[in-house]
């Protein structure tokens, strides 16, 4: 074997070195940045579990649908046993209104 065969075989043999241990560097950063990025998904899936967001808006939705569901047939039911009240007695709900529009008028027209 030649001095210049030797050389480039030291030079190859070098370099292959280097390569390895440029891979076993890359590796090991690798494995670090895994675990590193596999801590923080773990993390960040305990705090959606814990606080649980979009089953709360859920359930906040929910009721605040019933609730209105519920406002709206006691309206409903009000406004039925008023018509019914009315047209049971008509001349004391005339009479009720005449009065609160005399009221009404007497205080806008108020000069003071």
């Amino acid at each position: 074997m030649t001095a210049e065969a030797k050389t480039v075989g030291d030079k190859l043999n070098s370099a292959l070195k280097k390569a390895e241990y440029a891979a076993k560097e890359l590796k090991a950063m690798g494995t670090d940045a895994k675990i590193a990025i596999s801590e923080d998904i773990t993390a960040l899936k305990d705090v959606i579990v814990e606080t649980n967001v979009a089953h709360k808006l859920i359930d906040v939705k929910n009721k605040v649908v019933s609730a209105t569901e519920a406002g709206i047939g006691k309206v409903k039911e009000c406004g039925a046993k008023m018509d019914d009240n009315v047209h049971a007695k008509p001349y004391h709900y005339i009479a009720g209104a005449a009065v609160a529009g005399l009221v009404l008028g007497i205080l806008i027209g108020r000069k003071n």
